[in-house]
């Protein structure tokens, strides 16, 4: 069972402006917007979160600006335990008008190794980013982010009960970069807590984003001898959404292609025929279908140096079953990420899975025009544009015990960090 507790979070004092102190997640920013963010304050939460320094010395300075963060006030802890509920409100990236709005709880949870089957990843990690914030961990003693989780809520009560929440005086309230607006209320009253820990705890948590971060923090309660009890190590800070929360969005990642020899190119569509049905389109009716989910007919849409698009049409995807590796897991076998790799990147263009992560043949993007300038330009010889997966696809790939190939996933928008923080020594 999934274990939820109150904590007393750590947070910026009242007179900072949250705009200009809270970031995206580590991984995400690169070093000129790490840079852009360190300069719009003195207390900004990246210069911990991605800390300056050589080697392993960076992890002692976020240590050390932490502590002084902590003495001097700039963050402090909330005088009493609750839950905390964040309602994010945005507009999706290529639209216009269209507002959404997603709650989550934020809480302790309690770890698990995945065989326990109570927290479920969906995709593969790497070493690299674990040791760096298990020195991070290590150094710090806190959560600095939070992770995302996500949990089947059937009929709907844990959202509401989020929704309830949010009636009251919210502990902050301001918009930050992309017009995102952000607001955070406190849950105290016991009975709520316990209502919202009921409705999560017969339910796998399903990690939307954090993976390794959960790994890391697992490692490290693991190093501890934290596992299974009550000490601190064996909790770790998450965002909990409802599968039922109607501003659940996860965009597409598409994917650039170049280095194709010649006569590769010269034959692509020889190669692609017998997988996929070939039409040349525009840019907007092919955008236009891939928002569209269509069961056992995966879409793609093909961008050529041309200018002109093609929408590729996936033929019946049970006969497609016969072309597919037969070791293929059957949660994994009609998602268009796993279709465009094995039938596209492997069998058309001669780009094994294996290469797919270190390849500098391929790169990634979400949104449709760059995808398009890009090719135009020449820097890529062709682009590769995908629908929407959906959430029920990763949660049945998590229930499976499965993982989804690199970039099938980008849940929007990101957690904001710095807005909560957690001590595990206080």
């Amino acid at each position: 069972m999934a274990e939820i507790r109150p904590f007393r979070a750590l947070r910026y004092r009242s007179d900072l402006d949250p705009a200009t102190v809270t970031c995206p997640p580590y991984d995400v920013l690169s070093a000129a917007e790490r840079a852009a963010l360190a300069d719009r304050s003195p207390y900004a939460a990246v210069r911990v979160i991605l800390p300056e320094g050589d080697g392993d010395s960076r992890y002692a300075n976020a240590a050390d600006l932490l502590r002084e963060w902590g003495a001097t006030g700039v963050l402090r802890p909330d005088s009493e335990p609750g839950l905390y509920v964040t309602r994010t409100e945005f507009t999706e990236p290529g639209t216009t008008g269209l507002r959404l709005a997603r709650l989550g709880v934020v809480s302790l949870l309690r770890l698990h190794e995945y065989a326990d089957r109570v927290v479920l990843p969906h995709e593969r990690t790497l070493t690299g980013p674990k040791e760096d914030r298990l020195k991070m961990q290590r150094a710090t003693g806190a959560n600095l982010e939070s992770i995302f989780g996500l949990v089947d809520d059937p009929g709907g009560g844990l959202y509401a009960l989020l929704e309830a929440a949010t009636h009251g005086q919210p502990l902050t309230d301001f918009t930050g970069d992309d017009q995102q607006r952000h607001t955070l209320w406190q849950v105290r009253e016991p009975q709520l807590i316990a209502e919202i820990g009921a409705l999560v705890a017969p339910q796998p948590v399903f990690i939307a984003d954090g993976h390794h971060r959960y790994e890391t923090a697992v490692a490290y309660a693991r190093e501890a001898g934290a596992l299974g009890t009550d000490r601190p190590e064996a909790f770790l800070l998450v965002t909990l959404s409802s599968l039922a929360d109607p501003g659940l969005s996860v965009l597409p990642t598409h994917r650039l292609v170049r280095g194709v020899p010649p006569d590769v190119q010269h034959t692509l569509f020889t190669r692609l025929e017998p997988y996929f049905d070939l039409r040349l389109s525009d840019a907007e009716e092919v955008e236009s279908r891939l928002r569209l989910a269509v069961e056992n007919q995966p879409v793609f849409g093909l961008v050529l140096p041309s200018g002109d698009t093609y929408q590729m049409t996936a033929r019946d995807a049970s006969a497609l079953d016969g072309v597919l590796p037969p070791d293929l897991p059957p949660a994994l076998r009609h998602l268009e990420a796993v279709l465009l790799q094995s039938l596209v990147l492997e069998k058309a263009l001669g780009i094994p899975a294996a290469e797919v992560a270190k390849t500098d043949r391929i790169a990634y993007t979400r949104d449709a025009e760059e995808a398009r300038r890009r090719v135009r330009n020449g820097e890529f010889e062709m682009a590769f544009l995908l629908g929407r997966p959906s959430v029920t696809a990763i949660r049945d790939v998590a229930l499976a015990g499965e993982v989804m190939p690199q970039k099938s996933t980008f849940f929007y928008p990101k957690l904001l960090s710095g807005l909560l923080m957690r001590s595990l020594v206080a």
